[in-house]
């Protein structure tokens, strides 16, 4: 990433206690005033130039901001990790982010700030929709419907106003916190990150004022943002992204064969192309599932891992607890024991089915898919846990390299 300085500096403070964050797009009509009004706020005013073609850089730095440059256009995401990383050089009790654009009223950073340096949050959000303080088009306000469902429960922290570009956050959350989305789904990132990083987040009333026609389409912005949020969901919960998709597919394969047993009673025929839809489908649901509960379980260890390297009480008590969190899921065990029993289960009835077929020269059609399902979903299941073991196997392996090289 290419990034060069401009600007003052700040205020001439070295430890500011307030660090305002704008990132900037080709804002070069509203910056300026915006940097301005958030100085009377914040001791240093910071503006990521996310590749500007216009004067936006310029303007920022004269009215006083600290300008960092992006020499291309790399996304909300991105310019908000500069944006964090360059906040972090000067110590701050709280980061506010608002947008360069002028729809938010610096005048209310402070209201914004306040359950930070107060102590009662991390993260604090500010809603367009806890009082009736903005006039929000109806197209927008139907859109934040949508997206504040699948947000909240998607990362399973419930808020008002999810795509919110006005908000606060504390030295914790500034230190924690890293985001990989790269568009306008980065708000949506913070939910997700908050639950899985423990952070407290907050909600305050805001003004929002809609200055200007919107720079971007708004049906493509809003898929952006969905196809962000999906991926979010793909990514922080895949047992909710994949198992709920994997169990839907699988009972709609149940389903069809169940009706293709009912077809075949009635009229002495199998259909065959439903009777192998319904068994692709079925096969494709479990496998889904499975993989829902594969990626689930890693990603926990994975973050577990994680969490027991931060700080030294952290790493002495993750130590002594790691046996018995190994010890705790038995993966092999709740995974390939009943794997092994559907599995045989399923076997077992297979071969019933083709002694019927042999004594009667006919096929038992139900008999012979639920033998199907039973020998597919063992055959998951018993390899789901082979996989888990392993995992876990080589997480643990890492996990007692790490504390050797500790000693």
């Amino acid at each position: 990433m290419d990034e060069t300085e401009s600007g003052p500096g700040g205020n001439g403070r070295s430890r500011p206690k307030v660090v305002a964050l704008i990132p900037a797009y080709n804002e070069e009509r509203f910056i300026g005033s915006v940097v301005l009004q958030a100085h009377r706020f914040a001791d240093i005013v910071v503006v990521v130039d996310d590749g500007s073609t216009d004067a936006t850089a310029e303007i920022a730095g004269a009215a006083g901001a600290l300008v960092v440059r992006h020499e291309q256009n790399q996304g909300k995401g991105q310019a908000l990790n500069t944006g964090f990383r360059t906040a972090r050089e000067w110590n701050p009790d709280v980061i506010v982010m608002l947008d360069g654009d002028g729809q938010h009223v610096p005048e209310e950073m402070a209201l914004v700030a306040a359950p930070v340096l107060e102590g009662r949050a991390d993260i604090v959000v500010g809603s367009r929709y806890l009082d009736k303080r903005s006039t929000v088009p109806r197209h927008r306000i139907w859109g934040h419907r949508f997206f504040n469902l699948l947000v909240n429960h998607g990362s399973g922290v419930s808020l008002t106003d999810s795509q919110s570009g006005f908000r606060a956050f504390s030295p914790l959350a500034l230190s924690a916190i890293s985001f990989g989305s790269n568009g306008f789904s980065v708000e949506s990132e913070m939910q997700f990150l908050a639950e899985q990083l423990d952070l407290r987040m907050a909600e305050v009333p805001i003004t929002v004022h809609y200055q200007d026609e919107p720079k971007r389409s708004v049906i493509a912005h809003g898929l952006n943002v969905l196809n962000g949020v999906m991926r979010l969901v793909g990514q922080y919960r895949p047992l909710l992204f994949f198992g709920l998709t994997g169990m839907l597919l699988l009972l709609v394969g149940v389903a069809w064969g169940g009706w293709v047993v009912e077809v075949f009673h009635r009229k002495q025929a199998l259909p065959v192309g439903s009777a192998m839809i319904s068994v692709l489908v079925s096969i494709i649901g479990s496998l889904v599932l499975f993989s829902g509960v594969i990626l689930h379980s890693v990603r926990k260890l994975l973050v577990n891992l994680t969490q027991l390297g931060q700080g030294e009480m952290a790493q002495v008590q993750a130590w002594g607890s790691m046996p018995q969190f190994v010890h705790q899921y038995r993966s092999l065990l709740l995974f390939s024991l009943p794997g092994t029993l559907s599995l045989f289960f399923g076997v077992g009835w297979g071969i019933r089915v083709v002694d019927i077929f042999r004594r009667t020269e006919a096929l038992a059609v139900g008999s012979a898919l639920i033998c199907m399902l039973l020998s597919v979903v063992g055959s998951l299941a018993l390899l789901a846990g082979v996989i888990l073991h392993s995992v876990r196997g080589l997480i643990l392996g890492l996990a007692q390299g790490r504390r050797d090289r500790s000693c």
